[in-house]
Order: structure tokens, then sequence, then C-alpha cells
């Protein structure tokens, strides 16, 4: 009799999901957003950062929740991958996905920190805001499609 692990995959599927969702919603509604309401420059950054500074617990909620169901889903999978041709390569394949997907967002997260430092009104603030917007921006078309590489 197989058994279905209903509760580890919906963590796995869900924390992906909100993962996924959330970086895309933010990627291109909120910076969407702060670019139309905030003009240019600090305004923009400001409302840009603020509303990635609200989303940073849950995103980190859902992260966690796929690592601990996809984690569940290796242990109990562990003789499918041990034993049963393709899976092994499959299973490590996904890992490299995922550990590239936490990379980049790690590194964006990073960088949002040095934009929201960056248009923050303290008068001590380097103002280096031009390049991390760029580096941030070519980062944030990649990142989404990492995180929602795959479902077993």
């Amino acid at each position: 009799m197989s058994e279905r692990n209903t509760a580890i995959r919906s963590l796995h599927d869900l924390g992906l999901a909100a993962w996924f969702g959330g970086s895309l919603m933010g990627a291109v509604g909120l910076n969407g957003a702060a670019q139309q309401e905030g003009g240019v420059g600090a305004s923009r950054d400001r409302i840009s950062s603020s509303g990635w500074a609200k989303w940073a617990p849950v995103n980190a909620a859902a992260i966690g929740a796929h690592l601990f169901g996809g984690g569940g889903l290796l242990a109990v999978n562990a003789h499918r991958v041990a034993t049963q041709q393709g899976v092994g390569a499959s299973t490590a394949a996904k890992t490299v996905i995922t550990a590239a997907a936490l990379a980049a967002t790690a590194y964006a997260r990073i960088l949002g920190k040095k934009v929201e430092l960056a248009s923050s009104t303290t008068p001590t603030t380097p103002r280096r805001r031009p390049n991390i917007r760029s580096t941030s921006t070519r980062l944030g078309g990649s990142w989404p499609p990492r995180s929602g590489q795959y479902r077993p």
C-alpha cells in the first residue's frame, strides 16, 4: 500500500507556490507600482523597499515550508532515490536548481537591502543606487523562474 504523504507534499507545494508567486508579484506588481506611483529615484526605491521588507518574513516562511516539505519527501522516498533508475539523478538536478533559487533569492535580498539603505532619508547614506538598481533589475527576472522550476 502506498502512502500519500499529503501533509509533506502540501508543505512542499504550497511553500513553492508562495515563494514563486510572491517573488513574481513583487518583481512585476510591486516594483511596477512603485515605478508608476513613486516616480524616479529615492521615492520609488523607498516604496518598493517597504513592500519587499513586509514580504520578507512571509517569503522566509514559504521557503522554509518548501524546504521542510522537500526534505520530508526525500526522507519518505529514500528507497526510490537509492534504487529506482533515474530518480537519484532527477533528485540531484532538483536540488541544484533549488540551491540556485535560494542563492538568487538571498542575493536579491542583499541588493534590496542596499537599495533600501541607499534610498534612506538619513544624511550619511551613500548614494550608489543606480548600479544597485540595474543589478537588481537584471536579477529580478531570473529568480522567480528558478524558484518555480519543478514539481516531483
